[in-house]
């Protein structure tokens, strides 16, 4: 068992009550921060989102297999920006080739083209 990480769930009607208890105080502050939020957004930005989604998903007994980890987001999402980049470097390819191709006739037709180009 060396080096597992375990998960305590407590499950007694005390450890129950003091969820629900949790639960209502992130609720309570919530619902207080809502009007300041509108004159100060910025008031927001001192949330840790995903804390506050994660202690929700705790306290109501959420199995720790539904929510996902920060990490495998966090890889999703780089393999989505990877792959957008990948598309857009797809998209500009002909683009790329139809200009080479048209430096290569100017080139062909013109050979001070080239020399103007520096190529």
């Amino acid at each position: 068992m060396d080096g597992v990480n375990l998960e305590i769930a407590y499950t007694s009607p005390s450890a129950q009550a003091q969820f629900a208890t949790r639960l209502s105080d992130i609720s309570a502050f919530m619902r207080d921060l809502a009007p300041l939020a509108q004159i100060k957004p910025e008031l927001l930005q001192s949330i840790d989102g995903r804390e506050l989604f994660d202690s929700y998903a705790k306290y109501r007994n959420v199995s720790p297999s539904v929510v996902r980890s920060q990490e495998d987001i966090d890889a999703e999402n780089a393999a989505a920006a990877e792959a957008e980049q990948e598309q857009m470097v797809m998209q500009q390819a002909p683009q790329m080739a139809g200009a080479v191709k048209d430096i290569a006739q100017a080139k062909q037709a013109d050979p001070e083209v080239g020399n103007l180009l520096n190529i």
